[in-house]
């Protein structure tokens, strides 16, 4: 299975792997303060700098540690994420983006109206 590649943004925030993730994928155990390991793992971090193409990336926190791609968990997602950091991070168009949403939505109001419980579900909004 291949594994989707994210283009992260500078200001966007993402957790990094925790250090038990890390340790049982073979990462070296240390006591090294200034090491990823004991340094970052398992933290939120803003994203600094991305180095395009190469998924490497700085934080705001320590400048200074490359963090390599593959030690990103995720994405924390903002409360207002636009359509087009959306298209950024995972590498599509944003029209894309718009019409993945334009079509949920109209898939759920479809849903909602057909399951005859619409004012359910706008007393729950």
């Amino acid at each position: 299975m291949k594994k989707l590649i994210f283009n992260y943004q500078p200001g966007q925030k993402v957790k990094l792997l925790d250090r038990y993730t890390l340790l049982a994928a073979g990462y070296p155990d240390n006591n090294d303060a200034q090491d990823f390991l004991n340094l970052l793992a398992g933290k939120e971090v803003v994203v600094d700098q991305a180095f395009t193409g190469e998924g490497i990336y700085t934080c705001t926190d320590e400048p200074d540690v490359a963090i390599h791609q593959v030690f990103i968990e995720k994405l924390i997602p903002q409360d207002e994420m636009t359509q087009v950091a959306i298209a950024k991070v995972i590498g599509i168009s944003r029209n894309t983006v718009k019409g993945i949403i334009d079509r949920t939505i109209e898939r759920m109001t479809t849903m909602i109206k057909d399951s005859g419980n619409e004012d359910d579900f706008k007393a729950a909004l």
